[in-house]
């Protein structure tokens, strides 16, 4: 089956993308939802982040709603934050520890990440 891929002027592209009948963003544009818990982290911790979030979701052990809330093993923690837990821990902040579900998070990161 042929595909006919028709050309519009840039002026109307953005008009569509403006009035939502076209995606705003491109599929490569998007971000993933670990790169969205990780994007306003230093560079120079956002790789450790990264890998965390990677085993995590890997393992089936952690994920996180789209309020950002941590779900361990179909337990929704109210009020927690997987941005704010991520960025505690990888900072080595001591408030890592006032932060809501920060016990779970770091039960599972013991039996999770190798080397933490």
């Amino acid at each position: 089956m042929a595909t006919i891929v028709h050309m519009i002027p840039n002026v109307l592209y953005e008009q569509l993308k403006d009035q939502g009948i076209l995606d705003r963003t491109f599929p490569s544009e998007r971000k993933t939802s670990i790169e969205l818990v990780t994007e306003n982290l230093p560079s120079t911790l956002r790789d450790k982040a990264t890998a965390i979030l990677r085993q995590f979701t890997t393992a089936g052990k952690i994920t996180w709603n789209t309020a950002s809330e941590i779900i361990i093993n179909s337990k929704v923690y109210p009020n927690s934050n997987i941005m704010a837990l991520i960025s505690a821990f990888v900072h080595r902040s001591s408030k890592f520890y006032n932060l809501q579900a920060s016990n779970q998070l770091f039960d599972i990161i013991k039996t999770t990440v190798p080397s933490h």
